[in-house]
């Protein structure tokens, strides 16, 4: 990890979480994951083989990253599986301020998660 500074791979996981959180979405899984496992888990496993294939690649393997990789996979799914029935609901509802608001708590915890748990190998 010394060529890549803490900041540039906190950037490069952004980007990352952002390409599986949401390009490699399936619409499927987006509609569905607030009713269902079923989604939910396709989506986290998807999540989890594009944060884990990136990182492995641009570091290498270590115990550290799994870790790092598990911890982030299994924390997408419990925030998801929270933000999604919320969001879901307010849309329905209408509360559009509040929907957003939540979708925005999803975004930053996913993100607070991943920058702390850099910790583990920075």
């Amino acid at each position: 990890m010394n060529e890549i500074t803490q900041i540039n791979a906190v950037m490069l996981l952004l980007v990352i979480h952002y390409i599986a959180d949401f390009a490699c979405q399936h619409p499927w899984m987006a509609n569905n994951k607030s009713k269902s496992a079923k989604p939910l888990l396709a989506h986290v496993l998807v999540y989890g083989g594009i944060l884990g294939t990136s990182v492995f690649f641009l570091y290498g393997y270590s115990a550290a990253l799994t870790a790092f990789i598990l911890i982030n996979s299994v924390s997408h799914g419990v925030v998801d599986y929270n933000t999604s029935r919320i969001s879901s609901r307010l849309f329905k509802e209408e509360k559009y301020y509040k929907f957003f608001n939540i979708l925005g708590i999803d975004q930053l915890t996913h993100q607070l998660v991943m920058i702390y748990s850099l910790n583990l190998f920075y």
